[in-house]
């Protein structure tokens, strides 16, 4: 992904479908995802990064549109018009009319932000800065080598949160994993032996995937 997203951070793709079929805010403007053949159900996102493109079509600006007034946060350059000759220069037009909207005079060098609605748009800073404005934590964060972190994803359900976290060194590896989850009871499911232990602190040993 560009901008690539710091360390603790990670990500899914989503095709304009999904954007325009099955993506909404949440309550607390967090993108919300409802589940598709695509997508996993039920996955909330703090930020959505744009492609590094300033076209789109009139339905995808439109979306972009709702979404920020609706308390989303987003990242990318203004759209200057459609990549399509369908609709002509009336398809531009409605693609500059919502641009106006949600970028306003943002040039994404000294002007970096811009409110509409509920929500943000953000062009011309690093993700860091950005995550940092939203107060979006780093999700996983382990001890070790920097060079040799454990690969990591991070799954929802409606009564889990779900990591999968495997070692990419050549030998065991112990040591010290933070997760953005509280309040819930832990399980550690090992997928060596298919054992499952219960409790609140653990000594895990990664074994090379």
């Amino acid at each position: 992904m560009q901008p690539a997203p710091p360390s603790g951070y990670d990500y899914d793709y989503v095709n304009t479908d999904i954007l325009l079929h099955h993506m909404s805010v949440a309550a607390d403007g967090r993108v919300h995802v409802d589940g598709s053949s695509e997508m996993p159900e039920g996955m909330t996102y703090h930020v959505l990064v744009l492609p590094p493109t300033t076209v789109m079509t009139p339905e995808v600006a439109g979306k972009l549109h709702e979404l920020v007034a609706a308390g989303a946060t987003i990242v990318g350059a203004r759209p200057v018009g459609s990549p399509s000759l369908a609709g002509g220069a009336d398809a531009d037009a409605k693609v500059r009319a919502a641009a106006m909207d949600v970028w306003g005079d943002m040039d994404g060098v000294t002007l970096n932000q811009h409110a509409y609605g509920k929500g943000m748009v953000y062009n011309g800073l690093t993700l860091d800065e950005v995550l940092s404005r939203v107060g979006a934590a780093p999700d996983f964060a382990a001890s070790g080598s920097l060079d040799m972190q454990p690969a990591w994803v991070h799954r929802r359900t409606k009564d889990a949160d779900i990591y999968f976290v495997a070692n990419q060194a050549d030998r065991p590896v112990h040591l010290e994993a933070r997760f953005r989850v509280a309040g819930r009871d832990v399980q550690v499911w090992r997928p060596m032996d298919g054992g499952i232990d219960r409790g609140a602190g653990y000594a895990l040993s990664l074994i090379h995937i």
